[in-house]
């Protein structure tokens, strides 16, 4: 999968060559492992992934083209002309082992479909490297743009006329002898033998006698004939609608007498008498995190919860999981030069910080990694304590960090060996696609070392728990969307302790798939670092909802206040106001207002 973006596009659907029943550009998978196979990464390099949305209903079709090329892009006629000839020449050395391959029944289609682009415009360069754009393309379709041979003609015209034989040079005395006249072979004309007509007379006889025995009463098969069923006399149901009317009436009034007692409690959850929800489920209690359990053979029904509503500690903690998240979770950039890698990590305590190893790529040893928070005064620069071999070879992808700032909040590991399947999570990053409409982002982006960008947080459940088949790595599938840029980032639970570190994404036609390497994986993979000590959870996340306070009711002032017996002080109202302990009585006329009061 492709993870730098190029450039985004937008074109007609009838421009768009069609192989088989797809476009050619929504077979780039398959396009891309035929090149690898037959001519290598770099030629299949040349054309870069497409990312395909439909706009409306006008004909149109969005695509973000992305490639695996890192630095800044330009248009080949964005060159000088030297510099373009230059990237043809190379295009055309590059494509020069494809030419025997158009002939191919299978692969011929699909790589004649892609070798047709739309103009000039569409092949763009990466240092030096061509990458192509809106192929797959009807050449021509624009004349606004003018017309464009292709690429099929620039890489075939020469091999064609090294194909075509040389005229054979014969000698002058044959050359000067007399060629005979040929006949013309003419096929004879007679007619048609008698005995031919038999087994077709025979056939059509035998075909004659078939349809009469067919044709006869007694060789057709009976069917069982039901007679039609009399109508019988119309039914009373009169008595029938008066029991029904009569059963809802009953239930309209045990309706009516459970609602007279029902009452709104602090989370917004209507209440009836009992415990129950209107549908007679048992309730969970407003700030406690098990459920309430007084009917054993009933569950309590599962309430949709926002982040703000969930403190991630004990029971009289302020801190939320939205809290704890930000701040924890961090920016993480690569640089080398001009080439610039994004990604996310998150801090386990002291200055330390997990991520992934493909955002470092290998800007670790020879460039700079900095961490970026909203805490920090300007992004820190950071060393690479550990970092894995890439994941074909390790089976794994983790990168242990660490910068001088040591306030950053550290996340807890869950290492609960029991399933997380249907377990809620929550995913924590800057994606891509999200920071793009970041101007924070963007101004980071440009040189601005203040500006932090916003945190982009997704949720979801946990699908599929699997063992890879080669090593000890464990993946986590989950619902919860993710982008490039989202990798080495946390996957916590409700609770805020972290099951997973965001990874992969794999698409395919119909979803994306995301995927984290399992927290069992990390703790095994900082045992030989300073991180060996790092916290860990093992028990099962139990969330806490926070209820929201309500305002104290407004005093009636048309109410009789109560004389102070002589000897004791006035019993005075507290309020947000007020003062929680007094140390001298107060007279009921000096009482502080409360907000309701104004």
């Amino acid at each position: 999968m492709a993870e730098h973006f190029l450039t985004k596009t937008k074109v007609y659907r009838e421009d768009c060559l069609g192989v088989g029943q797809a476009l050619a550009i929504e077979r780039h998978a398959e396009l891309h492992a035929l090149l690898t196979h037959n001519a290598g990464p770099d030629v299949a390099a040349l054309f870069a992934e497409p990312f395909i949305s439909r706009s409306g209903d006008d004909g149109h079709l969005t695509i973000a083209w992305y490639t695996n090329l890192s630095g800044r892009g330009a248009r080949l006629t964005e060159l000088s002309e030297d510099g373009a000839k230059r990237i043809e020449a190379r295009l055309v050395a590059l494509t020069r082992p494809l030419v025997h391959m158009l002939e191919d029944s299978e692969s011929g289609p699909l790589l004649r479909a892609a070798l047709s682009v739309g103009s000039r415009a569409d092949i763009w360069v990466i240092d030096d490297r061509p990458i192509l754009v809106n192929w797959g393309m009807t050449t021509g379709a624009r004349p606004s743009e003018g017309p464009l041979a292709g690429l099929i003609p620039m890489l075939t015209g020469p091999m064609i006329e090294a194909r075509r034989p040389a005229p054979v040079a014969t000698p002058n005395a044959a050359a000067s002898l007399p060629v005979p006249p040929v006949a013309p072979v003419t096929a004879p004309v007679g007619t048609v033998p008698r005995i031919a007509w038999v087994p077709l007379t025979v056939l059509l006889c035998l075909s004659i006698l078939v349809l009469l025995w067919l044709l006869l009463p007694s060789t057709r098969i009976p069917f069982p004939y039901a007679p039609p069923v009399a109508p019988s006399a119309t039914v009373d149901t009169s008595a029938a609608q008066e029991a029904t009317l009569r059963a809802l009436a009953d239930r309209k009034q045990r309706l009516e007498a459970a609602l007279a007692g029902a009452q709104c409690r602090a989370d917004g959850v209507l209440e009836l008498p009992g415990g129950r929800s209107i549908d007679g489920a048992m309730l969970p209690r407003v700030g406690s995190p098990d459920l309430a359990t007084e009917t054993p053979a009933e569950v309590a029904p599962v309430l949709p919860l926002s982040p703000s509503q969930l403190s991630v500690g004990e029971a009289d903690t302020t801190e939320t999981l939205l809290k704890r998240l930000e701040g924890g979770t961090v920016l993480v950039i690569a640089r080398r030069g001009e080439t610039v890698s994004t990604g996310t990590g998150f801090s386990i305590g002291n200055g330390l910080i997990i991520s992934n190893a493909h955002v470092l790529g290998s800007f670790g040893e020879s460039g700079e990694v900095f961490v970026i928070h909203k805490s920090f005064a300007q992004p820190l620069p950071a060393r690479v304590i550990k970092v894995t071999a890439p994941f074909e070879q390790s089976g794994t992808d983790l990168a242990l960090l660490e910068v001088a700032d040591k306030t950053l909040t550290a996340l807890t590991l869950m290492t609960n060996p029991e399933t997380r399947k249907l377990t809620p999570v929550i995913a924590a990053g800057f994606p891509a696609d999200v920071m793009e409409t970041d101007s924070a982002f963007v101004a980071l982006m440009q040189g601005d070392a203040t500006a932090v960008p916003d945190l982009s947080v997704s949720d979801g459940i946990v699908t599929s728990e699997q063992q890879m088949p080669e090593g000890q790595t464990k993946l986590l599938f989950h619902t919860a969307p993710l982008s490039n840029g989202n990798s080495g980032g946390p996957l916590v639970d409700y609770c805020g302790s972290v099951v997973g570190v965001n990874t992969f994404v794999r698409r395919s036609e119909l979803r994306s798939i995301n995927i984290a390497l399992s927290t069992a994986d990390v703790v095994t993979f900082l045992e030989d670092t300073p991180a060996a000590g790092v916290m860990v959870q093992d028990q099962p996340c139990r969330p806490t909802i926070i209820a929201p306070r309500l305002p104290d009711a407004a005093p009636n002032p048309d109410a009789a206040v109560p004389e102070p017996a002589p000897d004791q002080p006035a019993d005075v109202p507290k309020t947000d106001l007020a003062p929680q302990d007094t140390t001298e009585p107060t007279a009921p006329t000096d009482a502080p207002k409360s907000q309701g009061d104004e």
